[in-house]
């Protein structure tokens, strides 16, 4: 049987910090995304904030982001998840 395997670059590492919302790792994913040409999450996150617009609701963007992810063969480490 293959194993598929995860190289650095598919790799998500956040570590929380106390008092971050979700909206701090959405910003991230989104960056992440983005970075692996996936950046429709970026470019809708970057045009609310740059018009004043309120983006969708964060549990949206979250199923968003999960939708985005699967398949793609990343691996989310998240570090400190209280």
């Amino acid at each position: 049987m293959a194993q598929r395997l995860v190289t650095l670059d598919k790799t998500f590492l956040h570590s929380f910090h106390e008092g971050e919302g979700i909206d701090v790792i959405i910003w991230r994913l989104a960056g992440f995304l983005a970075w692996h040409e996936q950046r429709d999450l970026w470019n809708m996150l970057q045009t609310a904030q740059q018009t004043g617009a309120q983006p969708p609701p964060l549990e949206v963007l979250f199923d968003y982001v999960l939708q985005m992810l699967r398949g793609q063969g990343y691996l989310l480490v998240l570090d400190d998840f209280h």
